[in-house]
Protein backbone atom coordinates (compact mmCIF):
# COMPACT_ATOMS: atom_id res chain seq x y z
CA UNK A 1 0.00 0.00 0.00
CA UNK A 2 1.24 3.28 -0.79
CA UNK A 3 0.51 6.93 0.68
CA UNK A 4 -2.68 7.48 -1.63
CA UNK A 5 -4.25 4.19 -2.28
CA UNK A 6 -3.19 1.05 -3.16
CA UNK A 7 -2.35 -0.33 -6.68
CA UNK A 8 -5.51 -2.69 -6.94
CA UNK A 9 -6.98 0.71 -6.52
CA UNK A 10 -5.31 2.81 -8.51
CA UNK A 11 -5.14 0.58 -11.70
CA UNK A 12 -9.17 0.09 -11.20
CA UNK A 13 -9.69 3.85 -11.46
CA UNK A 14 -7.41 4.01 -14.55
CA UNK A 15 -8.75 0.82 -16.03
CA UNK A 16 -12.35 1.91 -15.73
CA UNK A 17 -11.79 5.79 -16.16
CA UNK A 18 -13.53 6.54 -12.88
CA UNK A 19 -11.97 10.21 -13.45
CA UNK A 20 -13.31 10.73 -16.53
CA UNK A 21 -15.22 14.35 -16.66
CA UNK A 22 -18.66 13.53 -16.91
CA UNK A 23 -18.39 11.28 -14.11
CA UNK A 24 -16.56 13.95 -11.74
CA UNK A 25 -19.30 16.14 -12.49
CA UNK A 26 -22.03 13.87 -11.47
CA UNK A 27 -20.78 12.87 -8.44
CA UNK A 28 -20.18 16.61 -7.79
CA UNK A 29 -23.60 17.33 -8.01
CA UNK A 30 -24.61 14.54 -6.02
CA UNK A 31 -21.96 15.75 -3.13
CA UNK A 32 -23.42 19.38 -3.72
CA UNK A 33 -27.08 18.16 -3.11
CA UNK A 34 -26.11 16.15 -0.28
CA UNK A 35 -24.64 19.41 1.42
CA UNK A 36 -27.82 20.69 0.57
CA UNK A 37 -29.60 18.12 2.74
CA UNK A 38 -27.21 18.18 5.41
CA UNK A 39 -27.89 22.19 5.47
CA UNK A 40 -31.65 21.33 5.98
CA UNK A 41 -30.96 18.94 8.49
CA UNK A 42 -28.87 21.24 10.57
CA UNK A 43 -30.98 23.77 10.04
CA UNK A 44 -34.01 21.80 11.30
CA UNK A 45 -34.75 22.94 15.11
CA UNK A 46 -37.29 20.46 15.57
CA UNK A 47 -35.74 16.91 16.91
CA UNK A 48 -38.31 14.57 16.03
CA UNK A 49 -37.92 15.90 12.13
CA UNK A 50 -34.26 16.52 12.43
CA UNK A 51 -34.32 12.49 13.15
CA UNK A 52 -36.55 11.60 10.71
CA UNK A 53 -34.37 13.84 7.61
CA UNK A 54 -31.33 12.44 8.68
CA UNK A 55 -32.09 8.73 8.89
CA UNK A 56 -33.50 9.62 5.53
CA UNK A 57 -30.42 10.94 4.43
CA UNK A 58 -28.01 7.76 5.92
CA UNK A 59 -30.85 5.63 4.53
CA UNK A 60 -30.41 6.86 0.85
CA UNK A 61 -26.62 7.53 0.95
CA UNK A 62 -26.22 3.89 1.70
CA UNK A 63 -28.70 2.78 -0.55
CA UNK A 64 -26.78 0.09 -2.50
CA UNK A 65 -29.03 0.74 -5.50
CA UNK A 66 -28.21 4.17 -5.68
CA UNK A 67 -25.89 6.06 -7.58
CA UNK A 68 -22.47 6.52 -6.43
CA UNK A 69 -23.69 5.09 -3.13
CA UNK A 70 -20.19 4.38 -1.51
CA UNK A 71 -19.06 7.64 -2.17
CA UNK A 72 -22.08 9.21 -0.33
CA UNK A 73 -22.10 6.88 2.19
CA UNK A 74 -18.15 7.28 3.23
CA UNK A 75 -19.28 11.29 3.17
CA UNK A 76 -21.89 11.02 5.65
CA UNK A 77 -19.70 8.71 7.57
CA UNK A 78 -17.38 11.27 7.67
CA UNK A 79 -19.56 13.80 8.49
CA UNK A 80 -20.85 11.63 11.26
CA UNK A 81 -16.97 10.91 12.71
CA UNK A 82 -15.98 14.56 12.88
CA UNK A 83 -18.93 15.17 15.07
CA UNK A 84 -21.08 16.97 12.08
CA UNK A 85 -23.93 14.71 11.90
CA UNK A 86 -25.41 12.71 14.77
CA UNK A 87 -25.80 9.05 14.09
CA UNK A 88 -29.07 8.28 13.16
CA UNK A 89 -31.57 6.49 15.64
CA UNK A 90 -33.60 3.68 14.53
CA UNK A 91 -37.38 4.22 14.27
Amino acid sequence: MTAFGSEFGRVTVTVLKLNRPELLERRKEKLDALRDRVEVILGTKDMNRKQLLLNALVEDAISHHAEFSACLGAHVQTLQLQGFLPTPVDA
